[in-house]
């Protein structure tokens, strides 16, 4: 990956426009509130309500910045094409950091995407969780200075060599009414053991699931789910996480995600429902 840490332009910045940089293209960058910045770790730049943060790799991290937006745009950053990728099982990565702010409406709409695409298809894809936001102009003034830099991963197979000429595209989902700021840094494409791919799909999908489950209230009331409606998915939470742990084999693992999956997207509980026959009184 040509300048995967940022390391090849040195210290720059530019204002509302699209930054020219060694081995990565800009797009969907407007001419209106935005900066764009190479940034070193000792940088004095004031342009991120939240601080600035040292690198995460090497001498320097790209800073990016959209204010007043509202409408959620996407500014990406497509990279030089790859050379041959050969068969094999792929875990692609970038470290961020990511905020928002808000005046009146909150939009939980700031997060880091990544992908490896080759031409119109999409091979491999992978999202952040949207960032928390904050109200105002002026709060969380250190938080890229305190918060540790997170990663993105997005495990991949490849049952073929893959010709040179794949891309990989950072995406920068800006939704923060006020602004949105990023730091972007350290992007890998490693090749791993199968399982290992394996794993991190286990791993999000059992992920998902007790997001799921945790959105489920469990009680004897009204429009609540006794907890027969929920243990089978509490039992298929647990039987997964068990093949996680014991991580048998590429192909057990693998089964106990797409099982899983297959049980999630059936399940389907039914909360107690007021009675016909019977008279309530809501108080209160």
């Amino acid at each position: 990956i040509a300048n995967a840490s940022f390391e090849a332009d040195g210290e720059k910045a530019v204002s509302n426009g699209p930054m020219e940089l060694a081995g990565w293209t800009f797009e969907g960058v407007g001419t209106q509130f935005n900066n764009t910045e190479i940034r070193p770790a000792n940088s004095e730049s004031k342009t991120s309500q939240f601080g600035t943060s040292a690198p995460n790799d090497g001498d320097y991290s790209l800073f990016f910045r959209q204010g007043w937006n509202g409408n959620g745009n996407i500014i990406t950053m497509t990279s030089d094409a790859l050379n041959e990728i050969p068969s094999g099982d792929y875990l692609l990565s970038v470290a961020y950091k990511q905020h928002y702010s808000y005046d009146n409406t909150t939009s939980d709409n700031t997060f880091v995407a990544l992908s490896l695409v080759n031409g119109e298809t999409t091979l491999a894809t992978g999202r952040a969780a949207s960032a928390a936001g904050v109200q105002g102009s002026s709060a969380d003034a250190t938080y890229f200075n305190d918060t540790e830099w997170s990663t993105l991963e997005v495990p991949f197979s490849l049952d073929e060599n893959l010709a040179a000429g794949a891309k990989i595209v950072i995406a920068l989902n800006a939704g923060g009414q006020r602004r949105s700021d990023f730091f972007v840094d350290n992007v890998k494409l490693e090749k791993v053991a199968g399982i290992e791919v394996s794993l991190k799909d286990l791993e999000k999908a059992i992920a998902e699931a007790q997001a799921k489950a945790d959105t489920y209230t469990v009680g004897d009331g009204l429009f609540m789910y006794a907890a027969s409606e929920i243990d089978p998915l509490t039992a298929a939470i647990a039987t997964a996480q068990a093949a996680y742990t014991a991580a048998e084999s590429k192909e057990a693992v693998a089964t106990a995600t797409e099982t899983l999956n297959a049980f999630i997207a059936a399940f389907a509980p039914v909360a107690t429902l007021p009675d016909a026959n019977k008279t309530y009184t809501f108080q209160s």
